[in-house]
């Protein structure tokens, strides 16, 4: 081997190792290839808690969930009680190590047999969006709603039906009324 052709080889050994520690600092610590799905540090800030961080961790290669330490206790608890529940290990990590906006991932010890095309999580109230359905139905997360708004849930986004509680009869005597017909005008999809 030539000295040019040796110098090329030692400046690609360089290169791939320095993408790979700008990866990891992109990633809290972690290769993209290991990761199952990650949010933001908005996204775990929100106050609704997203159903595709639970189903990874029930992912039979997930091993860990790593979370940035500048995330507040109280909004990062919830997913430390599904880890927890799926018997995976869960640390915080120290964001001044790390750059950009990742605030969760759910990884995997090796690279994964089958790799995740798209780690990152559409925020939820784009997936209302994307639905057409009325802010209204996200903003009215963790309340009662009416049976009809309901169903326009379970049959647009059944993934969520869990997030809201039906108005009972009892609720109706008591004058409870359902949050997305009051502001839909009735029982309109929106």
């Amino acid at each position: 081997m030539t000295d040019d052709e040796l110098m090329r080889e030692v400046e690609k050994t360089k290169n791939r190792a320095m993408n790979a520690q700008a990866e990891r600092t992109r990633y809290l610590g972690e290769f993209k290839e290991r990761i199952i799905v990650a949010l933001t540090k908005e996204q775990v800030s929100e106050n609704e808690m997203y159903i595709e961080v639970t189903n990874a961790m029930k992912n039979k290669e997930a091993t860990k969930m790593i979370f940035s330490r500048d995330i507040e206790f109280k909004k990062i608890e919830r997913y430390i009680e599904e880890a927890e529940k799926a018997k995976i290990q869960h640390k915080a990590v120290d964001g001044l190590l790390y750059q950009g906006n990742i605030g969760l991932i759910v990884a995997a010890d090796d690279a994964l047999k089958t790799p995740v095309e798209n780690i990152f999580v559409m925020n939820i109230e784009d997936k209302f969006n994307a639905k057409k359905l009325d802010k209204i139905y996200y903003q009215s997360f963790n309340k009662k709603i009416c049976k009809f708004h309901l169903n326009v849930i379970k049959e647009e986004l059944p993934e969520y039906v869990n997030e809201y509680k039906e108005i009972s009869f009892t609720d109706s005597l008591f004058g409870m009324k359902c949050p997305i017909c009051e502001k839909l005008g009735g029982k309109n999809r929106g």
